[in-house]
Formats: structure tokens, sequence, C-alpha cells
């Protein structure tokens, strides 16, 4: 069985992964909670304290909870623009062996028991071999192969390393 299809990296496909990476590690989910925090405190001390702590907090709520976003998208953009990786199409090809990706005559191999965890996204499969190091797989670039790469990762891959559907 073998998959080859070519990855084009878009803002929205840079984006996806980076709110994932964001938002499913300790620092996102405390910038949460402590979003969440300081607008119950601004909403609970309404009045008890002067107007300049209230704004404050939400000065703080409005940063960790809509602009976080905001700002994660801009990154992103920018990232799919700047980043040389990201200006060409890399060529893949996964098959028994791993993955092997292709750029301008450079070609880089996986093997499966480099890969530590796979987490899927709601438009990329994403393949972790290091705690900063992923391979991110668009769905919509893999088309009709998305089958095959997802029965090749469940061959290869352990059942507990692998959080799809999530």
């Amino acid at each position: 069985m073998s998959a080859e299809f070519e990855v084009k990296m878009t803002p929205k496909i840079v984006f996806d992964f980076q709110l994932y990476h964001t938002y499913h590690s300790f620092s996102g989910i405390f910038g949460i909670l402590f979003g969440i925090g300081t607008l119950i405190l601004a909403v609970a001390t309404f009045g008890k304290v002067s107007a300049s702590m209230t704004a404050v907090y939400l000065l703080f709520t409005v940063y960790l909870l809509p602009l976080q976003p905001v700002l994660l998208y801009f990154r992103a953009a920018k990232q799919a623009k700047l980043n040389p990786v990201f200006q060409k199409p890399l060529a893949y090809v996964i098959n028994d062996e791993g993955i092997t990706s292709a750029q301008d005559g450079n070609e880089a191999h996986i093997g499966w028991e480099q890969v530590l965890k796979v987490r899927e996204t709601k438009y990329s499969l994403l393949l972790y071999t290091g705690k900063r190091y992923c391979s991110i797989l668009p769905k919509e670039c893999m088309g009709n192969q998305l089958a095959a790469v997802a029965g090749l990762i469940k061959k290869h891959v352990k059942a507990e390393q692998i959080k799809v559907g999530e």
C-alpha cells in the first residue's frame, strides 16, 4: 500500500496547526482558564474596585480569549507567506517503509518507528517525530489518498500513539 500527494501550505492549514498546537498545550489551556478567571473577576468585582482595575481585568480577558486566535491567524499567514519551505509544494510518498518528502531535489525520510504520536485536526493529520517536530499532512491535499494514509498509520503506529477524531 502506498500514497503519493503534494502539499502546498496555506495560511488556513498553518493556522489550523497553530490552533491545535497552542490549545492542546499546558500554556494554551492555562491561558484559557486565566482568561475566564479574569472575566469572572471583572464581573464579580465590578463597582467594588476602581474602574482602572476592572479595565485591567477586561484587557487580560480580551487578550487571552478572543484576541489570541486572531494573533495566531496573522502569525500563520505571515509564516505561510515568508517561510521558504512553504513557498513550493512538498511531494510526499507514504508507504510501508515510512514517510518520504521531497522538494527542490532535497529528500527526507522518516521511518515509522520515529513517529511518536499522530493527531487529527479539522484540516490535517499531524505526525509528530519530536516535541517540536511535526509533519503536517493536509486532508485536502491527500484527496482520495486519505484512506490509504490512515490505513498505513494504523498499520505502523501503535494505537495508543494515535488520537484521531477528537
